[in-house]
């Protein structure tokens, strides 16, 4: 049988650009797989704290069965939003149970945390080791917003894991997982496992937070060996431990800023995980002023730094990575199809350019896990201050950024003898301007936290006033006192919030509705010295619109005198102008 003719050998540039055509086509259909932006609204709410918004979306989409893939990440999520709302009682059994899940991750012979991500979209999400620590300080946040500075303490210790230190290179850069990738693919499996040095956790953050417990429990040295930790690690944050060592305060804000980085799968199959910042990081410090008083101090934390410090990264996508034959497949193809180019054999450089597939083909289900926590900060910041009375006016600031300006009023100071008070907050990101609720200072509705005079103080919201109080006997009672009301009970008071679907208590699984004065159907209030609290009492909104025939009865009935002149205008609830988001990078 006669053989078939040659064709004619093709020449170097055509051969080139062949193999390397089929290579892009190929390689974008594998392995463009990058997971989509975080959904434009949740990151918009989390940015401006819309918090009330975010709250209701998170538990809405919340997973309920403990083997489903996102049910611890849904309630840290969710856990995380409720606390900087200003609602850690309702925050607390879901952090419970966030605490009983890491718990059980357990902790390797030298004491560095167990690998617990494997990196197979059906497997359970626990995070790095950074957020397990993050998790772990918000768990102890939540305890001590209530006064359980001994939780804090325990919690604390939590996040203090040693970590895997694998170093640095010859010309002294930290190794990121790229190079631990490389490393461990020339130096064999034992890398992985036997290359690193154990070391102490430098998660600051914890250890400060643990020295501040420590001394709210009346353990004097331990708080001073703590906070001599600190400066060992951080020598930025002298004065933040000088006000404390002194011990002349008795309110700690702990404050959140920006939002933290995204994960990303990198490298041609993605198998790599990387963080990529959201939020830039900088030196910045805060100003945190009560009255007359005014201090600066650096910033603890910063989340983009420990993101993409290998020691706190786990080491399920290095091995991943490693291990799969699709990238060795892909690796030797380049390697073959270069060396066929470079040869003018167009035979060899379409062989490479196979491999290249076969490679790519096997590696495509081979990327990393690219969930994260999408609810963290950039930065975290730890104000102590000495609250003089309810009349004392909290200023928290960012030195060069004027649009992240937030005033708390209404804070009731401990009393003598009792120990600290503790708040999360979290700093506007997203404005060009800072928002009227953070500047104003002013408590504009009576609620269970606190009662504000003015006119229509004594009579409840959905009737025309600016009470947003729970039905009870005592807010009977004001309103009667005040010549309010004075012709219903209680019973006929309930009622009328049942007509409207109004609760006052927390609905089923423990979660809440967005608040009446942002148009949903709770009266629960957040604590003050919050954002929610400053959200939601810190302006004016727009009047109660009747769902019911009695209620909008009654409303036109008992109108209430007008509002003073000189009060802030209503605000309707639409979304506020945007600053400086980068949604391109949302995730």
């Amino acid at each position: 049988m006669r053989a078939l003719p040659r064709p004619a050998p093709e020449s170097r540039h055509a051969a080139m650009t062949r193999v390397k055509m089929a290579m892009v086509v190929l390689l974008s259909t594998v392995t463009g797989c990058e997971v989509g932006p975080l959904p434009y609204d949740l990151h918009y709410a989390i940015g401006v704290n819309q918090l009330g918004r975010a709250r209701v979306e998170l538990a809405r989409k919340m997973q309920d069965k403990v083997e489903e893939r996102d049910y611890l990440l849904d309630r840290l999520e969710l856990a995380i939003v409720l606390l900087a709302d200003g609602y850690p009682h309702v925050a607390e059994p879901i952090f419970a149970r966030i605490y009983d899940i890491l718990r059980t991750q357990g902790i390797n012979q030298d004491k560095t945390v167990a690998s617990v991500v494997l990196n197979e979209d059906v497997k359970f999400w626990k995070g790095e080791p950074f957020e397990q620590a993050l998790a772990m300080h918000y768990i102890g946040l939540n305890h001590a917003t209530t006064g359980g500075w001994d939780n804090l303490r325990a919690a604390t210790l939590g996040a203090m894991f040693h970590l895997r230190d694998f170093g640095t290179d010859e010309g002294g850069k930290r190794l990121d997982n790229v190079d631990l990738v490389r490393n461990a693919a020339d130096r064999g499996d034992d890398y992985l496992s036997d290359g690193y040095v154990p070391v102490r956790s430098n998660f600051t953050l914890a250890y400060l937070l643990n020295g501040i417990a420590n001394q709210q429990m009346g353990r004097p040295l331990e708080a001073q060996e703590r906070f001599q930790q600190v400066l060992q690690l951080d020598s930025n944050l002298a004065p933040l431990i000088e006000t404390l060592r002194r011990d002349h305060y008795n309110a700690v804000f702990v404050v959140d800023f920006g939002i933290g980085p995204r994960k990303l799968g990198t490298g041609p199959d993605q198998a790599i995980a990387r963080f990529i910042a959201r939020t830039q990081s900088d030196d910045q410090p805060i100003i945190g002023s009560v009255d007359a008083e005014e201090a600066e101090y650096a910033p603890v934390c910063d989340v983009n730094a420990l993101a993409n410090d290998h020691m706190w990264n786990n080491l399920e996508d290095v091995r991943l990575a490693k291990s799969t034959v699709g990238r060795a497949l892909l690796v030797g193809g380049l390697v073959a199809a270069d060396y066929g180019i470079a040869e003018d054999d167009a035979t060899v450089a379409v062989a490479g350019g196979v491999a290249v597939a076969a490679g790519a083909v096997a590696a495509a289900g081979a990327h990393a896990d690219t969930r994260f926590c999408r609810v963290m900060p950039q930065r975290v910041y730890v104000v102590p201050v000495r609250i003089h009375d309810l009349e004392s006016r909290i200023v928290l600031q960012l030195r060069d950024e004027p649009q992240s300006r937030l005033v708390l009023a209404n804070v009731t100071p401990p009393a003598p003898g009792e120990t600290a008070l503790l708040r999360l907050v979290r700093l506007v990101t997203g404005f060009a301007n800072a928002p009227s609720w953070a500047q104003s200072g002013v408590v504009y509705y009576s609620n269970d936290a606190a009662q504000s005079p003015g006119s229509g103080g004594n009579l409840p919201f959905i009737l025309g006033g600016r009470c947003v109080r729970t039905p009870s006997y005592q807010t009977l009672q004001a309103y009667h006192h005040a010549g309010r009301l004075r012709d219903i009970t209680l019973s006929q008071l309930e009622s009328l919030y049942r007509n409207e679907r109004i609760t006052w208590r927390p609905t089923a699984g423990g979660i809440i509705n967005y608040h009446v004065l942002e148009g949903g159907r709770s009266l629960i209030a957040p604590l003050p010295g919050t954002v929610g609290y400053a959200r939601l009492f810190g302006q004016l909104h727009a009047p109660y619109e009747p769902k019911s025939a009695p209620v909008r009865s009654m409303q036109q009935r008992i109108a209430p005198a007008p509002c003073s002149p000189s009060a802030a205008p209503a605000t309707k609830h639409t979304k506020p102008d945007r600053m400086t988001i980068d949604h391109s990078n949302a995730g």
